[in-house]
């Protein structure tokens, strides 16, 4: 009798083994509708018991190994499987569409398909019957099972319908799969066709069902994590520049105080290009857009135009600009021209240049200084903070590299900022 169980329901024990393996699996994982899944796989072991149950009694009969004991069971086992079978169906529902009104609606044909059913335990004939040789007969109301079943298999068309109007076309694959199958198995087991099978497609639409959430969870926490992430880069860009925007502006009214001391009339100048550059800086700190290079490029000289204001240094700044079609994000090359002017240009004539030129698919920008490559301890701290700022804003921004190196002749920084795919 085991043998024949375990023969009968061979593909749907394996179904539910890779279900069960599946769901041990993930049982730290919060995959939706969890409980109705492990209810699902409890009913289905009833269900495939109570059917194992009465085709190992129908096989001895049969083979005229009659007991009086097989009518009673075979009764009890025949009416627990076609109570069960609409019920499986409809958690099939719910798990697709597990809101409290649908849960309402669904428990209708299951309800209605125990209560012609039920009865038989107590020798109604009215769904089916079985006679003193233990031989199954249909009743008048066997067919309540079928429509039963037929009913959450209408409901289950109607979802793939939504969410085929919906476009949610992955998920309409899905609810369609798993119509076709129940409305295919249901339809050969009642014109029998092909029998036996109920049970086991049953199983695989759990199973695929199953699989299925727990690729949407799995996907749903890769976003919440790229989410995360990009909030914390976002975090981090703000802090970035938070910590370089009174640098900028500190440097440039100490250059204004100087001059005011001996220049008025250049002082009034430098106010108003002081004001343009406030301008444009506001704009450029409070986006986390790339900025054309020419925008960098404007600040950069509205930056300079303050310093070369300032007579006690006089500053020459060379210009080799084989690329300026790219962008940049914002305040990347401003930091690095501030560096050389405070600390990079030790003499009297101090000399910058700045490089553009394109290296296969990216763009350099070379900043040199014409300084002894020397720096006092003190400003090295305070200078880093700018520069280190934008090493990581270029990272985080555009994937791009800052390096310096320094020498007795000056300091070189050179910017790495790979081109937009469609400027390759």
């Amino acid at each position: 009798m085991l043998l024949s169980f375990f023969r009968f329901n061979f593909l749907t024990l394996m179904l539910l083994i890779t279900l069960i393996a599946a769901m041990t699996a993930n049982r730290k994982v919060s995959i939706p509708a969890s409980g109705l899944f492990k209810t699902a796989v409890i009913l289905m072991f009833c269900l495939i018991t109570a059917d194992g149950i009465d085709y190992a009694v129908k096989i001895a009969a049969e083979a005229g190994q009659f007991q009086p004991y097989m009518v009673r069971t075979r009764i009890v086992a025949g009416t627990i499987a076609y109570i069960l079978r609409p019920v499986i169906i409809m958690l099939e529902v719910l798990l697709l569409s597990p809101s409290s009104m649908v849960s309402i609606l669904c428990l209708a044909p299951a309800l209605f398909n125990l209560l012609v059913f039920l009865p038989t335990l107590r020798g109604s004939r009215y769904a089916f019957w079985i006679d003193e040789f233990a031989a199954w007969h249909s009743g008048p109301l066997h067919i309540v099972v079928y429509l039963a079943q037929l009913s959450y298999v209408v409901i289950l068309l109607a979802f793939s319908i939504r969410y085929f109007r919906r476009k949610n076309l992955k998920r309409s694959i899905l609810v369609i799969a798993i119509n076709m199958q129940a409305l295919t198995v249901a339809f050969c087991e009642y014109e029998n066709l092909i029998t036996g099978y109920v049970n086991s497609v049953t199983a695989l639409c759990i199973l695929e069902y199953y699989i299925y959430l727990a690729l949407i969870y799995q996907k749903q926490m890769q976003e919440t994590l790229m989410q995360k992430e990009r909030d914390i880069n976002k975090s981090n860009l703000l802090v970035l520049r938070n910590q370089m925007q009174p640098h900028f502006i500190y440097n440039s009214l100490s250059i204004i105080r100087s001059l005011a001391k001996r220049d008025s009339a250049g002082a009034v100048r430098c106010i108003d290009s002081f004001s343009e550059y406030l301008k444009a800086h506001i704009g450029a700190i409070q986006t986390d857009e790339l900025i054309t290079f020419e925008q960098e490029l404007q600040n950069v000289k509205t930056y300079l135009s303050l310093v070369q204001a300032d007579y006690t240094r006089k500053v020459s700044v060379i210009y080799e600009l084989k690329e300026t079609e790219f962008r940049i994000p914002p305040l990347s090359l401003e930091p690095i021209i501030e560096n050389a002017v405070s600390h990079g240009i030790s003499k009297e004539t101090g000399i910058i240049s700045i490089r553009t030129e394109r290296q296969d698919d990216r763009i350099l920008i070379v900043v040199a200084d014409n300084g002894t490559g020397e720096r006092d301890p003190e400003p090295i701290m305070h200078n880093g903070i700018g520069l280190e700022n934008t090493r990581k804003r270029l990272e985080l921004h555009c994937g791009g590299t800052l390096e310096m190196e320094n020498s007795q002749n000056g300091t070189t920084v050179t910017i790495t900022v790979p081109l937009q795919k469609e400027m390759i």
